[in-house]
């Protein structure tokens, strides 16, 4: 009995929002945050049976609001841990931009798609958004802020089975989950089958809760989902083929989890939460035209280049240049100071002019289109110049330089593309 203490607090609190929350929304909010929110009770509660370090400070507020994982000792002050992580951050960033961009184009597309289609396009830029991009740069940001946490997700795309991918590779967190709150309630000497199984019965009945629940529909298929993975890991060891060759294996891998998809995402829930996010999107981008799309990225460049002007700040002490300059010259230290004045000069500028004069930079004249264009040079180049002359060796080692030089080469990127769409809408001259 006592090794069911920990869903106390579920079994109290939980129907209470089941019955009281009616939009789909806020359902879905329920259902994941308030849910997740619970479990995390229990784990805290196994924690203090099995005493286990409980989390210290700062860290009750960021294992209980912030981290979706399970483990509270993660939150304990101790030694950091030593893997380096901003590869991991790069890796992130990029299939989050991935997940954006698929956004971006399925709203500007969506009324020429089929809509089954374009439903579970946006279920892959979600994917990619939360589960392979924001995951892993909210793991990066955590663990390099000195806190020892475990990853949500460990390269899912690189699984060799059903059996590493669902217990090696895939939501990492919930597995936990799995072990510290579902796991103890098996006998210990059990068919380790049937424990496993079980598991993903478990699953099922969670999925039913944060999937139907809030679709208000699609009962069962969530369950199906989680019972046949259970089925297909349980089996594949013993299928003959899959021992032969490795491209076998990814196809079954992914033949397994994709195939039954849409039981796992019934209609009823693309169409109370995907479809409709798809749709809004489109319609809102349709009610404004180029120039007002225009008018508000060139807001947003001005607090871009006003964040580069804060991370500049930052540079000397980060680089040590008290102790760098100290090897120069008083005259070519002045000379470098001239210089990197009149960027930062220059980058003020450009702050100034996007913020204060956005409508000025959207009317047909060539100080316009001049003022533009320098912007959008000035800022391709200093991209060629990261790319083709600084070099990987060149940089400070250290997580914290990776992560800030991903964050400023996209955000030069944004800064050149957005100037580069002023210089394409003067030079096209279209109609105010």
């Amino acid at each position: 009995m006592k090794k069911s203490y920990p869903f106390l607090p579920g079994l109290l609190l939980f129907p209470l929002g089941a019955i009281f929350v009616v939009a789909p929304v806020s359902k879905l909010i329920w259902a994941t945050v308030g849910l997740l929110f619970l479990l995390k009770l229990g784990a805290l509660i196994r924690n203090i049976q099995n005493s286990q370090p409980l989390p210290s400070g700062l860290g009750w507020l960021l294992y209980l609001f912030f981290w979706p994982g399970m483990r509270p000792e993660s939150f304990c002050r101790g030694p950091s841990a030593k893997e380096a992580v901003g590869d991991r951050f790069v890796t992130g960033f990029l299939f989050f931009t991935g997940g954006i961009l698929i956004q971006l184009a399925l709203f500007f597309v969506w009324d020429d798609l089929n809509c089954d289609l374009g439903a579970y396009l946006g279920l892959l830029s979600f994917f990619l958004l939360v589960h392979l991009g924001f995951s892993e740069i909210l793991f990066s940001l955590v663990r390099t802020s000195g806190w020892p946490v475990e990853p949500l997700f460990q390269s899912p795309l690189r699984s060799s089975s059903l059996r590493e991918f669902w217990g090696q590779r895939w939501n990492l967190a919930f597995v936990d989950m799995n072990k510290r709150l579902f796991l103890p309630l098996f006998p210990k000497n059990g068919n380790k089958s049937f424990t496993v199984f079980g598991i993903f019965i478990f699953s099922g009945l969670l999925h039913e809760v944060g999937i139907s629940y809030p679709a208000k529909g699609g009962w069962g298929g969530p369950f199906f989902y989680f019972v046949l993975q259970g089925f297909l890991t349980w089996v594949e060891p013993t299928i003959p083929f899959l021992k032969s060759r490795e491209s076998l294996k990814k196809l079954w891998i992914w033949a397994s989890l994709l195939i039954p998809l849409p039981f796992l995402f019934p209609s009823p829930f693309l169409n109370s939460f995907i479809i409709p996010y798809f749709e809004f999107g489109h319609k809102a981008l349709r009610a404004m035209s180029t120039k007002e799309i225009l008018y508000w990225l060139v807001l947003t460049c001005g607090a871009g280049h006003l964040l580069i002007l804060m991370a500049s700040f930052q540079v000397p002490g980060k680089l040590g240049w008290k102790n760098e300059f100290s090897r120069l010259g008083r005259f070519n230290q002045k000379i470098f100071w001239t210089y990197g004045g009149y960027i930062v000069f220059c980058i003020v500028a450009f702050a100034l002019v996007d913020l204060l004069n956005t409508r000025s930079l959207l009317e047909i004249n060539s100080s316009s289109f001049a003022i533009s264009l320098f912007v959008a040079l000035f800022w391709t180049v200093r991209i060629i110049v990261d790319f083709s002359y600084f070099k990987h060796v060149d940089w400070p080692q250290g997580d914290i330089f990776v992560i800030g030089h991903t964050c400023l080469t996209a955000l030069f990127s944004w800064l050149a593309l957005t100037h580069w769409g002023l210089v394409v809408w003067q030079v096209l001259r279209p109609g105010v």
